[in-house]
């Protein structure tokens, strides 16, 4: 009988954890939002500025690449929390794995992940459009 309710106990404290992780995430997408947003408000006026070697156009850059790496840090966060979460998912005992309440948390837990990942992505490349990538950048994302 013991066994039972240590089970039971510790599936109810992996499904908190679960809706932890979760929140976390959401916190995150917020983030992840309002650095697009701001690289979308920066974007227009970078191009508006010239040439290159200009002071402010520089500092702009260095802004917007600032953003660009905090979404970075911010999306390798979130795949760490996405994958605690895929984790507490597989130490579930097969029950409460299938549970409805689980499988939708987890399908939220995925869903913040690719969002933030789609933004990080969208960033990127309006970052290379607008050219704000200095040279050999680029280079430096891939690797």
């Amino acid at each position: 009988m013991t066994s039972i309710h240590n089970n039971s106990s510790s599936g109810l404290q992996k499904t908190l954890q679960l809706n932890n992780i979760l929140d976390e995430l959401k916190i995150h997408k917020d983030i992840a939002d309002s650095l697009s947003k701001k690289v979308d408000d920066g974007l227009p006026g970078f191009n508006q500025l010239a040439p290159d070697n200009d002071p402010s156009k520089k500092k702009h850059r260095e802004e917007l690449l600032g953003f660009d790496k905090e979404l970075k840090k911010c999306l390798s966060d979130v795949n760490e929390l996405y994958q605690k979460a895929r984790t507490l998912v597989d130490e579930l005992d097969p029950t409460q794995r299938e549970s409805e309440e689980v499988k939708k948390r987890l399908e939220e837990c995925k869903s913040c992940r690719d969002n933030i990942e789609d933004t990080a992505e969208q960033i990127e490349l309006n970052l290379k459009m607008f050219d704000v990538y200095p040279e050999g950048w680029t280079e430096f994302l891939r690797s």
